[in-house]
C-alpha cells in the first residue's frame, strides 16, 4: 500500500511546485524602484551631443529626486523616514553649441515618476556602471552617456562617470520612458 502513495505523492507535490506559481497572484514589481534615494538625494543623468564638432553640440539632462515636503510641519525625523513620491525633470541646452559661455539648462517638464519608471532609471544606471567602469574613465567630465552621484556629505564633490558612446543612444530610449512628448513644458 505504502509503495503505491509514496509516487503519488510525489507526483502531487512536484504539480504542486509547478503550477502554484501560476495560480498565486505575482508581485507588482518584480524590479526595486529606487531604494537608496533619500531626502535631498539627486540622480543627475546627462548627455552631450558632438553637434558641432570640436566645440561639442548640445546637452539633455534628466534629474531624480524625491518630491520635498516642508519639515516644518511635520519634523525633521519623519519627513526622512516618509515615502514621497519622485519626481523627474528634463532639462535642455540653451544653445547648439557648447563655446558659448552664456549657455545653461531650461527646464522642459516636470512629472512624478510611476514605479515602472522608477525601475527604468535604476535598469539604466544598472546598465551603465559596467559599460562606464569598462572603459576606465573616472572624472568630472560629461560626454555621451553620463551621470553624477551626489555623495550623502554635504559638501563633498560628487562622483562622476562618463562614457563615449557612438552607438544606441540610451538616454533617448529612457527618456522616451520617462517623457513621452518632451516638448511641452510643465512646471
Amino acid at each position: 500500500m505504502l509503495q503505491k502513495v509514496v509516487p503519488v505523492l510525489f507526483v502531487l507535490v512536484c504539480a504542486a511546485f509547478v503550477l502554484l506559481p501560476k495560480l498565486l497572484p505575482t508581485p507588482a514589481h518584480t524590479l526595486q524602484g529606487l531604494p537608496n534615494i533619500r531626502y535631498q538625494d539627486t540622480i543627475r543623468i546627462q548627455v552631450g551631443y558632438a553637434g558641432c564638432g570640436e566645440w561639442g553640440g548640445h546637452r539633455e539632462m534628466i534629474k531624480v529626486y524625491q518630491e520635498e515636503v516642508d519639515h516644518q510641519e511635520i519634523g525633521y525625523e519623519e519627513m526622512i523616514k516618509i515615502k514621497r513620491p519622485f519626481l523627474a525633470e528634463y532639462w535642455v541646452d540653451s544653445t547648439e553649441c557648447s563655446s558659448r559661455t552664456d549657455r545653461k539648462f531650461l527646464l522642459h517638464k516636470r512629472q512624478p515618476l510611476t514605479s515602472s519608471q522608477e525601475a527604468a532609471v535604476l535598469r539604466y544606471i544598472q546598465d551603465f556602471v559596467p559599460a562606464s567602469l569598462q572603459a576606465r574613465q573616472l572624472y568630472d567630465m560629461m560626454n555621451g552617456n553620463a551621470y553624477v552621484v551626489y555623495l550623502p556629505v554635504l559638501g563633498e564633490e560628487p562622483a562622476a562617470l562618463s562614457f563615449s558612446s557612438s552607438g544606441k543612444d540610451i538616454f533617448q530610449e529612457l527618456r522616451g520612458k520617462l517623457f513621452a512628448k518632451p516638448s511641452t513644458i510643465h512646471d
